[in-house]
């Protein structure tokens, strides 16, 4: 004969429903930690939550007596979610994600996001690292069906999206802008529309000095907090009179790169710039010269570091919840967060930090960093470089959005408030809309005008 527990009466929607102890203890540790408290003759009366509703505990007992959920509308899940995770009951909260997954839709996703983002931010805040991984899957697919579909969720001007936490918002855009960049003929408006509104923002000018602020004091940080490490190291010998050596092809991030250091007579600096390349990874790992590609006799070696910085998750079917990162296609704007150290000159968590952008497979090249020749020679010519390296979508979808909306924007007064390195992007840009010349040189002297008099920006 069965061994029942001791009937516990739960209080739900003024209703009373009965719960076997036993079952539910062995379901829930919690709940039998917490049982232990009472005598076993005393009436146990629970009272749940307000948002419980008798359907979704019913079917919380339900599978406490091992029997499956069945077919279960996705509001009802929700609240069978919520529960299993008051009761710490990690197995249904698997469950339940797995059901609510397929579900997801334009309509729903924003409360799953919400939902997935305060579990994640409250264990975080509570020092529990050992969140589960269905929990930030949840949150994970969230954000790329919001992503997806956020020119529905801002012609329907939802009040929940304006009123998500920043840091949903930030994730939402990059993811948005992430997906944006692969598919170049994809008009991202409505993603500058979402950040222009949510952040009282007034024009796109606004929104990129914010974004550029934004990643100074975020980035910097990651790159120089305590378990930092860097992208890859750099050495090189022989670096005497004018030289110019080239690193030879390499990948990370999903794309090819190459960089290059080269000496100035003139004016007495070394310089540092990058630049992304067409090379496929199977091509860069059959050539022979990547890693170690010698000129002038001067060795030079990269070797890329093993990345620390993101612990890498599983869903419960054993899938990669990170996603990989494509390629980018030609002529698209590609920003990099960066930050160069010279080894036998600076101590670790120093060096140049910068955020600079390119146009992808271009033969121009990208500055990361100058600093003068006569540092070389206190060290024979010898140089270790440290590169810290992080693309940054936000930033560059919306400085794409400028270029594709430059025929209304080129006049705009705030012009002033791009960079150097901004300006020059817009203008290799080779989807650049603008109607005619004269409207290309009427930014560049109203710019200029007002770069003369902000002289401090560069």
């Amino acid at each position: 004969m069965e061994d029942l527990g001791r009937r516990i009466v739960f209080i739900v929607e003024d209703k009373e429903e009965i719960g076997d102890e036993k079952k539910i203890a062995s379901k829930s540790p919690y709940f039998a930690q917490l049982m232990q408290q009472f005598s076993s003759e005393q009436e146990i009366r629970i009272i749940l939550p307000k948002w419980a509703t008798v359907p979704s505990f019913v079917l919380l007992l339900k599978y406490t007596e091992g029997k499956p959920l069945g077919e279960v509308d996705i509001k009802t899940l929700q609240r069978v979610l919520w529960l299993s995770d008051f009761f710490k009951m990690s197995e249904l909260q698997d469950i339940c994600i797995q059901q609510i997954t397929p579900l997801l839709s334009k309509d729903n996703v924003l409360i799953f996001l919400e939902d997935s983002f305060v579990k994640i931010s409250t264990a975080a805040l509570s020092g529990n690292s050992e969140i589960k991984d269905c929990w930030i899957l949840l949150y994970q697919q969230c954000l790329n069906i919001a992503a997806l579909n956020i020119p529905f969720l801002v012609k329907v001007e939802s009040p929940a999206l304006y009123n998500m936490d920043a840091i949903i918002i930030e994730e939402l855009a990059e993811k948005a802008f992430k997906k944006f960049i692969t598919n170049i003929n994809s008009d991202n408006g409505a993603i500058i529309d979402l950040l222009t509104k949510y952040k009282k923002m007034n024009n796109p000018y606004d929104l990129l000095d914010y974004e550029t602020q934004r990643l100074q004091e975020k980035e910097k940080v990651l790159f120089t907090g305590e378990n930092a490490t860097p992208t890859l190291t750099w050495s090189l010998t022989g670096l005497k009179g004018h030289f110019y050596k080239d690193s030879g092809p390499f990948f990370v991030f999903g794309n090819c790169w190459e960089l290059t250091i080269w000496s100035s007579q003139q004016d007495g600096t070394v310089t540092i710039a990058i630049k992304h390349d067409k090379g496929k990874k199977e091509e860069i790992k059959n050539s022979q010269s990547i890693g170690k590609h010698n000129n002038d006799k001067a060795a030079n070696s990269i070797i890329l570091s093993e990345r620390k910085d993101k612990k890498e998750r599983r869903d419960s079917l054993g899938n990669l919840i990170e996603e990989e990162i494509e390629p980018f296609p030609p002529q698209c704007i590609v920003t990099l967060a960066s930050l160069v150290r010279l080894a036998e000159f600076e101590p670790p968590g120093e060096g140049s930090f910068q955020i600079t952008s390119l146009i992808a497979m271009s033969k121009s090249r990208t500055t990361l960093r100058v600093f003068q020749v006569e540092e070389l020679v206190a060290i024979n010519g010898r140089l270790t470089i440290e590169i810290s390296l992080k693309p940054e979508y936000a930033y560059s979808g919306i400085l794409t959005y400028i270029s594709r909306n430059f025929n209304w924007l080129y006049n705009h007064p705030m012009i002033y408030k791009l960079t150097k390195n901004q300006f020059l992007t817009l203008l290799k840009h080779k989807f650049l809309n603008a109607k005619t010349e004269e409207d290309v040189i009427a930014a560049l002297c109203l710019w200029c005008k007002f770069f003369m008099m902000n002289s401090g920006k560069q």
